[in-house]
């Protein structure tokens, strides 16, 4: 089963979402971002005049973990990436000037002091897609991204394939290269890549 959402799929899907599910959808549509790595975002995180937005950098399945003092806590890496949309930073700066006083971007509407619970998200994403008549939940805008990024890169700007897996490796925080290698497999269409993609 293919998982990534073409350009007019996540139109469709995402045009189905109320605000902030849009906005949560879209900024991982444009960054390649984990679905936890957007709703960890605070309204500090975002730097309107340059058009970055910095992200709390998770491991795979949501955190890196270790231990300290018996207790496990969260090794957070912040990394910026930029966005590159004027429009949808528009639409961010007025969702921003309406909202309240919160310590996240997605604020839960039960707890200002925390962010949209990723079950709600889910839940959310998935019903927008039956309404459009796709299968889908979240963690696909992060496949889409990298599948897109991979053609635009090897396709339309001709760069050598080997390097483009090693950008969107940076990009996406893999720690292998062979999670990464699984996205290839969609652009050149080597059915044999795909048991690669340990995602």
């Amino acid at each position: 089963m293919r998982k990534y959402l073409n350009k007019n799929e996540i139109d469709r899907v995402i045009g189905e979402l109320d605000t902030p599910f849009d906005l949560i959808s879209t900024i991982q549509v444009y960054t390649g971002r984990r679905p936890t790595e957007v709703l960890l975002v605070k309204p500090q995180d975002i730097d309107h005049e340059n058009k970055i937005i910095e992200f709390i950098q998770l491991k795979k399945r949501g955190a890196l973990l270790y231990e300290k003092d018996g207790h496990k806590r969260y090794a957070r890496k912040k990394v910026t990436k930029p966005i590159d949309c004027s429009a949808f930073y528009d639409e961010l700066y007025r969702y921003m000037s309406k909202m309240p006083m919160s310590t996240y971007l997605f604020p839960s509407s039960y707890d200002s002091d925390q962010h949209v619970n990723i079950r709600t998200l889910q839940r959310k994403v998935k019903k927008a897609g039956e309404q459009s008549g796709i299968s889908v939940h979240p963690h696909m805008f992060r496949h889409s991204f990298a599948v897109q990024y991979l053609e635009k890169r090897i396709n339309k700007d001709e760069i050598d394939p080997i390097q483009a897996l090693f950008e969107l490796k940076n990009i996406l925080g893999h720690a292998s290269i062979d999670t990464t290698m699984g996205y290839l497999a969609y652009v050149t269409g080597k059915e044999s890549l795909k048991g690669l993609w340990g995602l």
